[in-house]
Parts: structure tokens; C-alpha cells; sequence
């Protein structure tokens, strides 16, 4: 059976306004990985959580040195701090990175959400 998120329909980037893309100050890398996310928010709803600690369980699907993009069942909000407790299992992502959701979008049962890295990260890819 398919993860949940593979089922979301992306955006193949035909069409795509290439200023926007342009605007990035480090290249984004396609990734597939799950990764645990660590939300800090005292109110936990609309949160699917693993465990009472506030971590969720989110799907990567690209990466820079200064964020992320995210797939999730769990509904962020813009300015939400996160930690990314674990990503895949890979020794070439960065894991235990602090961040800030700067937009999260609904697309269907799934959030599709943008972390910027509170500090830049080195990446093996």
C-alpha cells in the first residue's frame, strides 16, 4: 500500500512562475524521505501526534541548506517552530535542525508546508 502522501498530486513545475524559483539563494534537491518533526505549540490540536512530546511524522520532498518542503497530515501554522528530530535514513541529511514554517497550504487531507532553517546546513547530496 502507498504511503498517505504519495497519493498527493504535485505540481511538476510546468508553468511554474520562474521568478519565484529564481528568488532562492540555495538550490533545492527532490527528495522523497519521512522525517520526524518536532512542533513547539502549547495548544497540540489539529496535531497528528506520534507521542505527548509534539512530534509529528512528515514527508520531505525537497531540501536545501536553508529549508524544506513538507508533506503532512498534521496542520501547521506559519511561524511555528519546529525541530526535524530525524530524517530518513541517511547519514547525508542534516537531522536535529531547528526552523520556522513560513506557509503552509491544504491540498486535499494533507498539509503542504515551507521551513526555513534557522541556520544554514551542509548537505551530502
Amino acid at each position: 500500500m502507498a504511503a498517505p502522501w504519495s497519493l498527493v498530486k504535485r505540481n511538476s513545475g510546468q508553468g511554474r512562475d520562474r521568478m519565484n524559483e529564481d528568488k532562492r539563494e540555495y538550490k533545492r534537491h527532490a527528495i522523497n524521505v519521512v522525517a520526524e518533526v518536532g512542533i513547539s505549540r502549547e495548544d497540540h490540536s489539529n496535531l497528528h501526534l506520534i507521542d505527548e512530546s509534539g512530534v509529528i511524522i512528515g514527508m520531505v520532498n525537497n531540501i536545501s541548506m536553508s529549508g524544506m518542503g513538507l508533506f503532512t497530515t498534521s496542520k501547521l501554522k506559519k511561524t511555528d517552530t519546529i525541530n526535524v528530530k530525524k530524517m530518513g535514513l541517511s547519514d547525508k541529511l542534516p537531522w536535529n535542525v531547528n526552523g520556522t514554517v513560513v506557509w503552509a497550504k491544504r491540498m486535499g487531507n494533507f498539509y503542504n508546508v515551507g521551513i526555513s532553517f534557522e541556520k544554514k546546513v551542509n548537505l551530502n547530496i
